[in-house]
């Protein structure tokens, strides 16, 4: 029952801070996705701005615009509110999980986990940095998991997995190992910190 009533509460958020499909750039992630999907690449110049055409440009961003694209070319506008609700509710979740386990508090993680989405709302949209919230508390959850428990192979799999997703969603993984550095070595890992932030590079 505990388990129901906490994805409730998550779905309840996520349908909170899910918004109409009205930001400006899903329109150029759409069509740069369907680009990645027709040519099966990553495009190096850029083909649709006015005044930087023929220009060398990288979609930094082009899983999700590949996702995008995809979901938009097999369901149309309907299909991407879903994927807008779909991605809201796994950040949702992932607040939830990973403030519950580092507080070791379900509840205290649930309040935080809605508080923390509450203070997105205005910035949350179906764009690749929306995803970026997801990613970083789970590079802070798994930081912490390595500062109580020591580097190991699975954590740093976890680790080498979450910012490969990072990276080719958005171009702040940087930030991303920052604060996987700065969370161990604060907590007196400096080893363990070093590791991690090598597989996390890597």
């Amino acid at each position: 029952m505990r388990i129901l009533i906490w994805l409730l509460f998550a779905a309840l958020t996520g349908v909170y801070i899910s918004r109409p499909l009205s930001d400006p750039d899903l329109w150029w992630h759409l069509v740069a996705g369907d680009w990645i999907l027709s040519h099966m690449k990553v495009p190096y110049v850029d083909y649709w701005t006015m005044f930087s055409s023929g220009h060398l440009w990288r979609a930094y961003s082009w899983m999700s615009e590949a996702v995008f694209a995809f979901v938009e070319g097999h369901g149309g506008v309907a299909a991407l509110v879903l994927l807008e609700f779909a991605v809201a509710f796994s950040i949702v979740v992932s607040f939830f999980y990973c403030f519950g386990r580092i507080a070791k508090d379900w509840f205290f993680g649930a309040l935080l986990g809605i508080l923390t989405s509450a203070g997105c709302v205005s910035h949350f949209a179906l764009r690749p940095q929306s995803l970026t919230w997801a990613f970083l508390v789970w590079i802070i959850y798994i930081a912490d998991r390595i500062s109580e428990e020591g580097f190991t192979r699975k954590r740093g799999l976890q680790m080498a997995f979450v910012m490969a997703l990072w990276a080719n969603n958005h171009i702040t993984t940087v930030l991303g190992l920052v604060a996987l550095a700065a969370w161990i070595i604060s907590r007196g890992g400096a080893i363990s910190g070093l590791k991690a932030l090598l597989c996390g590079f890597a």
